[in-house]
């Protein structure tokens, strides 16, 4: 708790500072919103830090239902435009964060009689290799789309943006198993078994993982054929490459929960900025010439090399 009112307090004058200096809107709906959503992120690392999971997936429903109605008050019944959405947002997170406060004690926890500086320490420790893994990722996301509408143009943006929505499909359906996966690898770690827990869950993983995949790319034409506009059919031939991309990513976050459980985050953060330095430039040095398949294929290119750079650290910790 001491953590996230250190960095809010640090966070908010550098983020007035910034709207000041560039004279951007919004800026109170905005801080509005960062203090709900550190609130919220606060109340769900509790709940899964304590295992209450059922509280914890009730706290998206929560927040999904109050947050519809809010947008939809604020926007469409009282059209406040923009401010109207991020006041929505904020107040799904407030609400969500007022019941899962209340309903799982937490109340109960919080003391500042039990602060403990060793442990904020060794949090700290911890988590700071976790920041440029979190910028790297968003690079890796973001960097794409900002290429491909300086060099190529916002029409063929919009053309890989269609082209991504096929394998976040895929995406999507894994995200669930990487977050109860970490959970499981910090509490086998120390299991005398664990090795053998491990291969067994990645093959197990990359199996399911290959078998979903194909049968995507294999419903791919049917879902540009009838589902999407024919004018975006030309995005086809990216989805393949990138549900591959997928595939590596998906058991690059294997390893890296891998990581989390033997206290490594360093490792999460340094494979994942080569990564994305990787990524980044080789997009750069082939998007003239390649077109679109270069933001396919530096993605692919990517998180293979992060696959196989996490592979080889974690050989050997682990057999």
């Amino acid at each position: 708790m001491v953590i996230y009112f250190v960095m809010a307090a640090i966070g908010i004058p550098l983020l007035a500072a910034l709207f000041i200096e560039f004279r951007l809107p919004f800026f109170l709906p905005f801080l509005f919103l960062l203090i709900s959503d550190i609130a919220k992120e606060f109340v769900l690392s509790y709940l899964r830090g304590t295992r209450k999971l059922e509280k914890y997936a009730l706290s998206g429903v929560i927040s999904a239902i109050v947050t519809l109605a809010s947008v939809f008050i604020l926007v469409y019944v009282y059209e406040l435009g923009s401010q109207g959405m991020l006041y929505g947002y904020a107040l799904g997170n407030i609400c969500t964060f007022t019941f899962l406060f209340w309903s799982s004690q937490l109340k109960d926890f919080v003391s500042i009689k039990s602060i403990k500086f060793r442990s904020v320490k060794k949090t700290l420790r911890y988590s700071l290799p976790m920041i440029p893994n979190a910028v790297s990722w968003w690079v890796v996301n973001a960097s794409d789309r900002t290429i491909i509408t300086v060099f190529l143009g916002v029409y063929y943006n919009g053309i890989f943006a269609i082209a991504h929505k096929v394998p976040s499909l895929c995406t999507m359906l894994f995200s669930v198993f990487q977050l109860s996966w970490q959970e499981n690898a910090v509490d086998t770690i120390s299991d005398e078994d664990n090795e053998e827990y491990y291969n067994k869950v990645f093959k197990q993983l990359v199996i399911i993982l290959i078998t979903v995949c194909e049968v995507i790319i294999a419903s791919d034409f049917i879902i540009f054929r009838y589902l999407l506009d024919p004018k975006y059919m030309e995005a086809y031939q990216y989805v393949p490459i990138l549900i591959t991309a997928v595939i590596f990513a998906t058991i690059s976050q294997f390893f890296g929960g891998i990581f989390v459980g033997l206290q490594l985050s360093k490792y999460n953060g340094m494979t994942t900025v080569v990564a994305a330095v990787l990524n980044v430039t080789i997009h750069l040095v082939l998007v003239e010439n390649w077109g679109l398949y270069a933001s396919a294929f530096s993605t692919l290119i990517c998180y293979i090399v992060l696959t196989v750079h996490r592979y080889m650290i974690v050989k050997k910790k682990l057999k």
